[in-house]
């Protein structure tokens, strides 16, 4: 059983200790909902591209110690990391950052503790998102033979929108981005400066103020975040970007929207393929 006296994380999410001894994030029972979604992206991905792509690289930029213990119950799952190491269909490589370094160190044990072959395609980052980004691209395989799957699921909005397009500029990587709206619509005053790195300028203000101030009578917070932030994918070459699946808590309130982008046509199909089996939110929640 996990130690449930929590310290904290590197991205303010309690750590506790798990069964096999090593920390791992505290969370609500929803986060079961969110990694059954990105385990079916995983192996969907890696299915329908290992005859198209020799080299296909997993990048998950917030990366944490691999597993989450439920406060509710103390159920053990995965985290996406430990998903994408063991996904059916193997990633050529897999590239981790994370700015807690007890975490990662964690991380890198349980990876090493699958017994998986070739241990030197994972790649771990002790380092800011923002910060690992000049060393991760000078990593990456070369940009014309190989195709990208990235997941981003910062906590808050401490990441810039110009990392990304840095990230991803001339590179075929798909993005899954974990937006946090709900953290958004409480706290965005707070912090309106790192908001607007994360959403990429402030010309998503205007419709959003309105929105949470009801002057708008049919527009949402969610929408116009939603759609300000899609709006910024396109502008580097994300001509495909998707935002179906929305994850709830145990009450049924909303939390977060997973967006999917794409630079291929071919994203679209992918992505119905994902939502065609996801159990619950498939729709973008508006409010």
């Amino acid at each position: 059983m996990a130690n449930n006296k929590p310290n904290s994380g590197s991205r303010g999410q309690d750590l506790v200790t798990a069964s096999d001894g090593l920390p791992a994030l505290a969370v609500s029972d929803h986060v079961k909902e969110k990694e059954f979604a990105i385990e079916r992206i995983i192996n969907i991905f890696n299915s329908g591209m290992q005859h198209k792509w020799n080299r296909r690289c997993y990048i998950d930029l917030f990366a944490g110690p691999g597993r989450c213990v439920i406060k509710e119950s103390g159920e053990e799952v995965d985290g996406s990391p430990i998903l994408a190491a063991k996904s059916r269909v193997q990633f050529t490589d897999c590239f981790f950052v994370d700015g807690n370094l007890e975490c990662l160190d964690a991380l890198r044990k349980r990876i090493r503790g699958l017994g998986l072959k070739e241990l030197d395609r994972f790649h771990y980052y002790p380092s800011s998102a923002d910060s690992a980004v000049a060393k991760l691209m000078a990593d990456l395989p070369d940009s014309m033979t190989s195709l990208g799957l990235a997941f981003l699921d910062p906590w808050g909005w401490d990441f810039a929108f110009e990392t990304l397009a840095t990230l991803t500029d001339s590179r075929r990587i798909d993005l899954v981005i974990n937006f946090p709206t709900v953290f958004i619509k409480r706290n965005w005053r707070r912090e309106l400066p790192q908001l607007d790195k994360f959403m990429n300028g402030s010309g998503y203000r205007e419709s959003f103020e309105l929105a949470m101030t009801r002057q708008d009578p049919w527009a949402t917070p969610t929408s116009a975040l939603l759609d300000s932030y899609k709006k910024e994918l396109h502008g580097i070459g994300y001509k495909y970007v998707r935002d179906q699946i929305g994850v709830k808590n145990s009450q049924g309130l909303p939390l977060y929207q997973l967006i999917f982008a794409s630079k291929n046509e071919r994203g679209s199909e992918f992505w119905d393929k994902v939502t065609d089996r996801q159990e619950s939110g498939q729709i973008r929640m508006g409010i």
